[in-house]
């Protein structure tokens, strides 16, 4: 596979090239990605609503968030090397802006995660009062309403705080 992207004067053009040879223009979502971490990178760059009219610093931290979330995928490497293609050429990325980028990143990440954290935890928080108030989930209670309740739950476990505290260490649902 291979991105070819260069400039006419006026526009800047962006073309892939599967493995098959075939290409395809994406000038019109102004972006392109290929090797195995390619879903995550163009997923990441749609999250943000990517679109080719992005001021330049915003970006390159769209597409450095993007490189790094690609990074999931099996063999792709934490080195990054990136260049910016205008209309009136292309040049590598400055090292101190690129410095910069990875900075912001980081804080990104802890700060993202903090909130995650917190999150959780006023999840948590509710769960253990509504255990403490002994209040049914709101599907028991709708299937209560319907007649159905003791028949359909019978010997069922009502899932609990403990429960849930059990398995809040193992995945990462956050993907950082």
């Amino acid at each position: 596979e291979a991105l070819v992207v260069g400039s006419d004067g006026q526009d800047v053009q962006i073309y892939r090239i599967d493995s098959r040879g075939t290409s395809s223009c994406y000038d019109d979502v102004g972006f392109a990605a290929i090797g195995i971490g390619a879903w995550h990178a163009s997923s990441s760059l749609m999250q943000v609503g990517y679109h080719r009219r992005f001021y330049m610093a915003r970006a390159l931290s769209a597409i450095y968030a993007a490189k790094k979330a690609a990074e999931v995928a099996p063999g792709v490497g934490e080195n990054t090397d990136m260049h910016v293609v205008t209309r009136e050429g292309s040049f590598r990325l400055w090292p101190d802006v690129f410095k910069k980028l990875d900075e912001i990143h980081k804080t990104f990440l802890g700060d993202r995660q903090k909130l995650a954290e917190t999150g959780i935890e006023e999840l948590h928080t509710l769960m253990d009062q509504m255990a403490a108030k002994g209040q049914q989930s709101a599907h028991d209670e709708e299937t209560e309403s319907d007649g159905n309740d003791a028949a359909n739950h019978e010997g069922a476990a009502t899932p609990t705080t403990e429960a849930t505290q059990r398995n809040e260490g193992q995945g990462n649902a956050s993907g950082g």
